[in-house]
């Protein structure tokens, strides 16, 4: 037997390769694993919405906290100023409206006068042109009585026009006060946000920020990691994408609870990836090299954990590990997008 296995060693050695060859890539056909896959959760950048110097910081680190919650102060007295400066930019406005519409009383008064006296000359002019033939009055006169009528009917005229610029005032300075409160109210939004809150229930990530930084518009304060969205995303081999279905069974290890092992199930596989890093602002990135080895390309594919963030305390980027069986697919089927999809596409 020695002998044998002497002379047949190399044949051996071959046998024996292409036998695990062949176990390795039958058990990976129905067997899927990956240990590159991370625990994820909804992450809110908070930023402040106006500019200024931080006068006090309530949040502390790793805090838990509520919607709602007081996380800083910006220096409220700019915006304060802004305000009061608003409120009596309002109060002029409405005062010059309240001008306006006195002058258009005015206005209206000056037609009523100029009308009365636009009827006595009237008057005046039909009774001088109804004597000016028995002698008692002259042409003169007649003439005269015409020109105070002609005089009072551009007063007239000259009143109406006067009352209908007075009117058109009133409007444009009616407009300078909706102006003048859409001022104040953005000045007050203004002040009302240098009270930074949390926009959403978690846990305050780890900052930098100290009282005294000055922040402009969007720059970043912090970060909460919210209580909502848990998942593990998993990086798997391009081999398995026709075999992923949304609602299969997910068996996943944390390495921040490695004795057990929990379950979940597929949420969602990624249909694209970027192939370059400068352009994965809008497509996830998966780095193909790890040690100078170029890896399969891989997809990332969201787990579900059910409730299980009720029952253990998940730390958003830590490792994890998922295993699953699959069925190998055919490229060409029509692939659910969702577990309802998929419940439909296998009912009989």
């Amino acid at each position: 037997m020695r002998a044998f296995l002497r002379d047949h060693l190399s044949l051996a050695v071959i046998s024996g390769a292409v036998v695990l060859f062949v176990l390795y890539y039958v058990v990976t056909s129905f067997v899927l694993y990956t240990w590159d896959g991370f625990v994820l959760s909804n992450v809110v950048g908070v930023a402040p919405q106006v500019e200024g110097r931080i006068v006090s910081i309530e949040a502390r680190r790793n805090q838990p906290v509520k919607a709602g919650d007081l996380l800083a102060i910006i220096d409220p007295q700019p915006f304060q100023i802004a305000v009061d400066k608003a409120v009596a930019n309002v109060e002029y406005a409405k005062a010059n409206v309240a001008d306006a519409e006195e002058q258009v009383s005015v206005a209206d008064a000056d037609i009523v006068g100029a009308k009365a006296k636009q009827a006595d000359a009237q008057l005046i002019k039909e009774r001088i042109a109804a004597i000016v033939g028995s002698g008692s009055v002259s042409e003169q006169d007649l003439n005269n009585a015409e020109r105070d009528l002609d005089t009072a009917n551009a007063a007239v005229a000259s009143a109406i026009a006067t009352a209908e610029a007075a009117r058109r005032t009133v409007t444009v300075r009616q407009s300078s006060v909706k102006v003048a409160e859409a001022e104040l109210a953005l000045a007050k939004y203004n002040l009302s946000q240098t009270r930074v809150v949390a926009p959403a229930a978690g846990v305050v990530a780890p900052f930098l920020a100290r009282a005294g930084d000055f922040l402009k518009v969007g720059d970043p304060l912090l970060a909460i990691v919210t209580d909502t969205g848990w998942r593990v995303v998993a990086n798997v081999e391009e081999q398995y994408v026709h075999s992923i279905l949304p609602g299969q069974k997910v068996y996943i290890r944390l390495a921040s609870d490695p004795w057990r092992i929990h379950t979940g199930t597929v949420r969602s596989l990624s249909r694209g990836v970027s192939r370059a890093k400068e352009s994965a602002n809008v497509m996830p990135y998966v780095s193909l090299d790890t040690n100078w080895v170029r890896l399969q390309q891989r997809f990332p594919m969201e787990v579900d954990l059910g409730d299980l963030p009720q029952r253990l305390n998940l730390f958003t980027g830590a490792d994890a590990s998922i295993l699953m069986f699959v069925r190998p697919q055919s490229a060409d089927r029509d692939t659910p997008s969702d577990p309802a999809s998929a419940a439909e596409g296998n009912a009989p």
